[in-house]
């Protein structure tokens, strides 16, 4: 009898003894609780000082600070990081998608949603009935991503961009195709896999995702190639087929939404500010180089003793640079110097018997209203100036 009661006492030393060592790995086995049960611990102040609990919903540890207070004992290798933190490292494109980030400043946690973006996860969901749910739900006035708790139907509700709520399965991170995450067999953000939207891809002929042409520029594609723009200045019985802007009116001409090489209408358009005095077939070309022949042979002219004509391009985007080629050509062997003026930069080019020769004037900016303007003079011993086609490249 005496050895059973000397064992009893020396089990519970023992047992003292490893609570005192170990008081958190061992009382964290028996305190695995989803968010939602730990959050009413919270509220109910009843959290036990020191212990350690295992958040079974975002699978992570959470120690008692005090009754009513948690933090989270440890996040995965780099994952307790600041805002700034947070923020260059979706600036890097270094997000690991699915992976829980701690913003130590905002005291809240982030889960990756692409390699540039975090959503925010709600670790304490409004907790409603379900007249509030359907209130909620038929004024929407659910706030976006935030996470409502049937207390009657034991259901979770995702608060959705027009302020409706979404019923979750009563599974925190189910994946649905609309979630504003990559996740479930989703090879995009809801698309892909399952789910009935199609991914946008680079190849795929549409302009989608966040390209600024089919299938170039944004994040993900490559850049988008140069477009060019080309212009034919004459008769409309000489016009040039194909993706070429024409025009044939000589005094107050006007093209609006210019097409580029790629058939593609743009913003851009393009008006005479300043007339010229007329229009011929007279260019000279023998062959279909640098511009198709329809293209070279016919042109607007200008005289010297007349006002400067002047052609201005509006809708440009200013953000870009453009760069301006002009072709002129007459046949005749008298001087038919023919200067282009943008800004303080001036090109001549003699139109006499002129075939392929070309001059050019690069990377202009618009001006802040998205215009630029191209005068024009004869040169000094030209009674004639010449324009028969503008080219015009927008740099990407």
């Amino acid at each position: 009898m005496l050895y059973y009661r000397y064992k009893n006492v020396f089990n519970k030393i023992l047992l003292i003894t490893a609570l005192f060592i170990f008081p958190n790995s061992i009382l964290a086995v028996n305190t695995r609780l989803s968010t939602t049960e730990l959050t009413t611990l919270q509220t109910s102040g009843t959290l036990v000082p020191g212990y350690n609990y295992w958040d079974t919903t975002l699978k992570v540890y959470k120690k008692a600070v005090s009754q009513s207070s948690l933090q989270p004992l440890f996040a995965p290798n780099g994952s307790l990081l600041s805002a700034a933190e947070l923020t260059t490292l979706k600036d890097s494109h270094q997000v690991v998608p699915h992976k829980l980030y701690w913003n130590t400043d905002a005291q809240i946690y982030e889960k990756g949603a692409t390699t540039s973006s975090t959503t925010i996860v709600n670790t304490s969901p409004s907790w409603k009935t379900s007249s509030e749910i359907s209130t909620i739900n038929t004024l929407k006035s659910a706030a976006p991503g935030i996470l409502y708790w049937n207390t009657e139907s034991q259901q979770y509700f995702r608060g959705q961009e027009d302020g409706s709520l979404s019923a979750l399965n009563n599974e925190l991170d189910t994946p649905t195709c609309n979630d504003g995450e990559q996740n479930g067999d989703e090879t995009g953000i809801d698309c892909g896999g399952s789910c009935p939207n199609i991914c946008a891809t680079c190849n795929d002929g549409i302009l989608n995702g966040d390209e600024e042409k089919i299938d170039c520029g944004g994040q993900d594609c490559t850049s988008c190639p140069d477009l060019k723009y080309l212009i034919d200045f004459g008769r409309n019985s000489t016009t040039t087929p194909g993706n070429w802007n024409n025009l044939d009116n000589y005094a107050t001409g006007q093209l609006v939404g210019l097409v580029d090489d790629l058939g593609e209408t743009s913003n851009i358009s393009l008006s005479i500010a300043q007339q010229f005095q007329g229009r011929n077939n007279s260019g000279y070309s023998t062959i279909e180089s640098p511009y198709p022949n329809t293209a070279k042979r016919d042109s607007f002219y200008f005289r010297r003793w007349h006002t400067p004509p002047e052609i201005v391009l509006s809708d440009l985007d200013t953000d870009k640079e453009y760069s301006f080629t002009f072709y002129a050509s007459r046949r005749t062997s008298r001087d038919r110097t023919s200067i282009y003026t943008i800004n303080d930069t001036s090109v001549s080019l003699n139109a006499a018997y002129n075939n392929t020769n070309t001059v050019s004037i690069s990377n202009i900016t618009p001006e802040a209203d998205g215009t630029i303007s191209i005068s024009m003079t004869t040169g000094e011993n030209a009674s004639y100036g010449y324009l028969n086609v503008l080219e015009i490249v927008e740099h990407n």
